[in-house]
């Protein structure tokens, strides 16, 4: 049992923590939490589809954080499914860096239910002390509507306190937590129901207690806070949009000090269109990234999302903006925003194409500082029984090692499709060339991989010295499309081999590698523009 506060009066939350072991002998009754479902992995890559819960339900999987020296925890909000007062949990889950579970924790509410905030692949943030912070929006009873939550884990995710924010009036709608430098945090999102709807901005202490509170923006006009960042004079700058008329919106940035007093504001309107800021992320040479949406028909009904980057200087000025299209999409998000060591930013988000079937796939993309676009892929996945399954990636951070990247996002059935299966949380590993397996942007062409298919090939032998067979296999319903490329590339990114196969989903091939000399290679699959698996090569 741990404490919540909310002024003089306390009460309680469940919070129930499951090893794998623990979790087989468990009822749903007790919340059981594991099977994992449809794990699909291979040497030297990461990706996992996981039903928390396995209630087959929908798992809104939002914020991804690095979890010790060799792990990571996905914070999700879980839908049981059951229709009771308690269907709705955060969850957290700790994978290892093959993909397996070591741990779930639910947080339950003791009246209506927990979700993440507005923008959830912020619900989380890593503290300085490896803890995490957990952002959530608590449904209680009335009067009191909507509440903002803050619950604090320590690095053995043990929850420590949770502090409950009442709004003044109307319902908060949390966005974002962030940890400060002086080891507190700060919450930000928006107030419905009073009329035209503040932004506000919530300062407590390390011990989650309230210092500050600001409602924020033209009292006369609709704001939607989203994002938080502190600057370097530990005041804060916040992103999201403000509204302008209609569903029409423009970027907005604001500015507060220490203390929540306005500092500059700045709005965006673009002619025409729409604009929504859905992370802002401080740059190392200064000033800050922004990624999010524009649409290209700012309606209340039908939309035409494209994906904006944009830098800005420490005063709000624009100083570029990068606008990433596809005629044959009519929803492309850029949800979340990392600067790599490289200096390099990389962008995850949404890509839904225009007809029918409405196929939405995760999309990954990366700019230089000066805003020139370098490459962008889609990822999606197969399945044993749904064909054309969907995926959004919503999270990404720096791994590990510093070097490769991971992200979060979700996994679902297609669009008003037969399929009675729920949303699952999705979690890959890529380089930073975007690449599953090194070596896939050396491939001729290609603009969008499958993340769960590393079992379709496989090398006879491996090490090899002369010949190594290799043998395809790929699932049933897998629709070939194109032209089956197999390509080898050296470990230095060479392209060594290049060789047409028959359009068959089994196959076996034997490649005389005497002519390759002793080494590491990477062995491509892939079917016109799309990379289908690859595995690592040696060289005797």
């Amino acid at each position: 049992m741990w404490a919540i506060k909310q002024g003089l009066m306390v009460t309680s939350f469940d919070a129930q923590v499951f090893s794998c072991p623990m979790v087989r002998r468990l009822s749903r009754y007790l919340s059981a939490l594991l099977p994992l479902y449809g794990l699909a992995q291979w040497p030297d890559t990461l990706n996992v589809r996981h039903d928390f819960g396995n209630f087959n339900g929908p798992d809104a999987a939002n914020s991804v954080q690095l979890h010790k020296t060799d792990a990571y925890l996905f914070v999700s909000t879980v839908d049981t499914g059951n229709g009771e007062d308690h269907s709705h949990w955060i969850g957290l889950t700790v994978f290892d860096q093959s993909g397996n579970v070591s741990q779930e924790i639910s947080i339950t509410p003791p009246l209506g239910y927990a979700q993440l905030g507005c923008t959830p692949h912020h619900g989380s943030c890593r503290t300085l002390d490896n803890g995490f912070a957990v952002l959530g929006g608590l449904v209680d009873t009335l009067p009191w509507g909507i509440h903002a939550s803050l619950t604090r884990l320590n690095d053995q995710l043990i929850p420590l306190w949770t502090a409950i924010f009442p709004p003044d009036s109307g319902q908060f709608v949390p966005c974002q937590v962030i940890q400060t430098s002086d080891s507190g945090f700060a919450l930000t999102g928006y107030v419905i129901g009073v009329g035209p709807s503040p932004g506000f901005i919530i300062k407590t202490d390390p011990a989650g207690n309230e210092e500050w509170r600001s409602l924020v923006g033209d009292p006369t006009k609709f704001h939607n806070s989203k994002s938080i960042v502190e600057t370097p004079d530990h005041g804060f700058i916040l992103a999201g949009h403000r509204r302008i008329v209609g569903c029409t919106n423009e970027l907005w940035l604001l500015n507060v000090d220490s203390a929540g007093n306005n500092v500059w504001e700045s709005m965006f309107p673009v002619s025409g269109k729409s604009l929504d800021a859905l992370t802002i992320k401080p740059i190392t040479s200064g000033g800050y990234a922004v990624c999010g949406t524009l649409d290209h028909l700012p309606s209340c009904g039908p939309f035409d999302y494209a994906n904006y980057l944009a830098r800005f200087n420490e005063l709000g000025d624009t100083l570029w903006t990068l606008l990433i299209d596809d005629p044959s999409a009519e929803m492309e998000n850029g949800w979340d925003v990392l600067q790599h060591p490289n200096g390099d930013l990389f962008v995850c988000g949404t890509w839904c194409e225009t007809a029918p079937p409405f196929n939405t796939w995760g999309m990954i993309y990366r700019a230089t500082l000066a805003g020139d676009s370098v490459w962008r892929y889609f990822y999606r996945f197969s399945d044993d029984s749904i064909p054309l399954a969907q995926g959004q990636l919503k999270s990404i951070i720096l791994d590990h090692d510093s070097i490769g990247i991971i992200c979060g996002g979700i996994a679902f059935p297609p669009w008003g499709g037969p399929y009675l299966h729920g949303q699952d949380n999705w979690l890959i590993r890529i380089d930073t060339n975007g690449c599953l397996i090194p070596g896939c942007n050396i491939v001729t062409g290609i603009t969008g991989q499958y993340v769960d298919l590393g079992t379709a090939v496989t090398l006879i032998p491996n090490p090899a010295n002369e010949q190594v067979s290799v043998q395809i296999a790929l699932p049933v319903h897998h629709r070939l499309r194109d032209q089956l490329l197999l390509t080898i590339v050296s470990s230095d990114g060479r392209k060594v081999n290049d060789q047409m196969l028959p359009l068959l989903l089994s196959q076996t091939i034997v490649l005389d590698v005497r002519d390759l000399g002793p080494g590491l290679y990477y062995l491509h699959l892939s079917d016109g523009p799309t990379w289908l698996a690859g595995q690592k090569l040696i060289v005797e």
